[in-house]
């Protein structure tokens, strides 16, 4: 008897021991970018440039690898009352350099464009090659540039606004 609850004793001390062996998946949670932006877009007619603002998440998923999601609306400063807005996803890849985080994307999704005049607006599939840099300030806070070139599908042809912005980022979680 007393053998069998030594033997328990060991086996109980035992479980209790190997209790913690599988590493967690995360021992914090992954960073998450947020970000707001100023924006000038060209629209590849006429010669003004429609202005605006914008915001973006950034979640990196694997290494080097993330997703970027981006709504923008270029509402101020418009020719004749043109207004070209974007909300757009896809995937990014960036490079950190100390500081320096180069990156490049491509993304799609759908574009608001208002008409001259307010004659009417439409919904457009817009595809944005883009690449930018982010710069580090602070462990939480970073400043970007960045560049898209556009391209929106109408069914008469297309078109292809390019679009300069600068934004601050802060990064949620370490």
């Amino acid at each position: 008897m007393l053998k069998k609850l030594c033997s328990l004793g060991i086996f109980a001390a035992g479980s209790l021991a190997a209790q913690g062996q599988a590493a967690p998946a995360y021992k914090t949670l992954p960073p998450v970018f947020i970000g707001g932006f100023f924006s000038g877009t060209r629209p590849d007619f006429g010669d003004r440039t429609i202005d605006g603002v914008g915001a973006y998440l950034d979640i990196p998923i694997w290494g080097y690898v993330g997703v970027e999601g981006e709504m923008r609306f270029g509402t101020f400063h418009t020719m004749n009352g043109i207004k070209e807005s974007t909300y757009l996803v896809g995937p990014r890849i960036a490079y950190p350099i100390r500081q320096i985080i180069p990156y490049a994307k491509v993304m799609v999704g759908s574009g608001a464009f208002t008409y001259p005049f307010d004659e009417g607006h439409d919904h457009h599939t817009v595809w944005a090659f883009g690449a930018g840099l982010d710069y580090r300030l602070t462990q939480r806070f970073y400043i970007r540039g960045d560049y898209e070139k556009q391209r929106w599908s109408f069914g008469n042809g297309t078109i292809g606004p390019q679009t300069l912005s600068a934004g601050v980022t802060y990064r949620l979680f370490r």
